[in-house]
């Protein structure tokens, strides 16, 4: 279960007072004191969720009326219209919206620099504040009456849900009386909420004659029966524009630490393995094409080598083009069986002619005698051997022939 917690603050007085709401409502009694023994009283345990409820004058709400036709804009043009009754700069407000009724929107003004003193202290000790509300807003109240709430120093009045004032028991006689006189009729009802007999003793003192006789007293402080969700409808957040929550980075990261190095420790093992599978692969496709090189050049010793797989594709294709009528395997197969048979013969370049199927070879002999006994050789398997050009070279003689089939002839 969540640790929610409420605290009701007056920041011109210092004075806190604040309370666990749990499922079934608030642990009351409330505890009392200044802000200081509200930290030291959750020093060790931790507030999930702190709703602050600010008792103070400082917070001003307004009302502004509009047309169903400007509704669309009127959260851009509601604080411009309330400009020229405002004491301060609009730059040093700062304005939070109600959600706009039908012809009416509800705004809460407040000084930023108070917004800003108001929230430093709990943003120092990361405590999550999740709304800031203005009390007068969350007394409960129906329509013909009106709610009062009589603190130790001030007295929060919400005369209808449009309507509120906030102001000390020394100026209170003449708040009321204003009250009392802009409403065509007087309230059915007062109801007091009252955080001490001396507080409503001060209330009955500051009131009008007239209002005396309707206030009912409930005995009780202004939240003993509110439940927690009740104070988000109510009320207007302050918590609004340049003072919204922002991302709990730090809880964040406590909670999502581990799983986080983890993660960026198998990422960075996953990397390493597939780097050093990508050097070892590399190496081996280095070595295969160097093998492919040395075997094509074997095969075809005088032609140039630029991409050895594809050219040796390109010569099988071209062998084995043409089905039953190229011969060249079985010629070349008759062929190198006799040529190994003498010494000191070596085969210098092969070509095919698929057209007339004739192997052209370029050889090289010890003498020129070497050369006839092969085309006798050759004559014996059937393949008739011919002559094209001869001629002494250093080391031998060295002869252009070409060979095919007796039956081809």
């Amino acid at each position: 279960m969540k640790n929610r917690c409420l605290l009701e603050y007056n920041p011109e007085s210092g004075a806190c007072r604040w309370l666990r709401y749990l499922e079934s409502g608030p642990d009351l009694p409330a505890h009392t004191g200044e802000l200081e023994d509200f930290f030291a009283a959750h020093e060790t345990a931790s507030i999930d969720e702190l709703l602050l409820v600010v008792n103070s004058a400082r917070v001003a709400i307004r009302t502004v009326a509009f047309e169903p036709q400007e509704r669309r804009h009127i959260l851009k043009t509601a604080s411009f219209e309330l400009e020229e009754s405002l004491v301060s700069d609009l730059e040093e407000l700062h304005v939070a919206y109600a959600k706009p009724g039908e012809r009416t929107l509800t705004l809460a003004v407040v000084d930023k620099a108070f917004m800003h003193a108001l929230l430093e202290p709990f943003t120092e000790r990361h405590i999550k504040v999740v709304g800031v509300l203005p009390l007068v807003q969350l007394l409960d109240g129906e329509q013909g009456q009106w709610s009062v709430n009589a603190g130790e120093d001030t007295l929060s009045v919400k005369l209808s849900e449009h309507q509120q004032f906030v102001t000390s028991y020394a100026q209170a006689r003449l708040a009321w009386t204003i009250a009392a006189r802009d409403h065509e009729s007087l309230p059915s009802l007062i109801r007091l909420y009252q955080d001490s007999d001396a507080a409503a003793q001060q209330l009955e003192d500051c009131l009008p004659n007239a209002l005396q006789s309707l206030v009912q007293a409930t005995g009780t402080p202004w939240f003993a029966r509110t439940q927690w969700a009740a104070f988000s409808r109510r009320a207007i957040n302050l918590l609004q524009g340049e003072f919204s929550p922002s991302v709990p980075w730090v809880a964040i990261w406590q909670f999502w630490r581990l799983p986080l190095i983890f993660l960026a420790v198998g990422v960075l093992v996953y990397t390493l393995s597939a780097y050093l599978d990508n050097r070892r692969l590399h190496a081996e496709n280095l070595h295969l094409r160097q093998q492919m090189t040395e075997v094509y050049r074997q095969a075809f010793p005088n032609s140039q080598v630029s991409d050895p797989e594809q050219q040796m594709r390109s010569k099988l294709r071209e062998f084995s083009s043409g089905g039953e009528q190229s011969r060249f395997l079985p010629l070349f197969y008759q062929s190198a069986e006799v040529l190994k048979t003498f010494e000191g013969i070596k085969l210098l370049n092969v070509n095919f002619t698929m057209r007339t199927n004739e192997l052209r070879l370029d050889i090289m002999a010890r003498q020129f005698e070497d050369i006839e006994k092969i085309r006798s050789s050759l004559a014996e398997q059937g393949i008739a051997a011919s002559l094209v050009s001869s001629n002494s070279v250093e080391g031998g003689e060295r002869a252009r022939m070409i060979f095919k089939e007796s039956g081809g002839a």
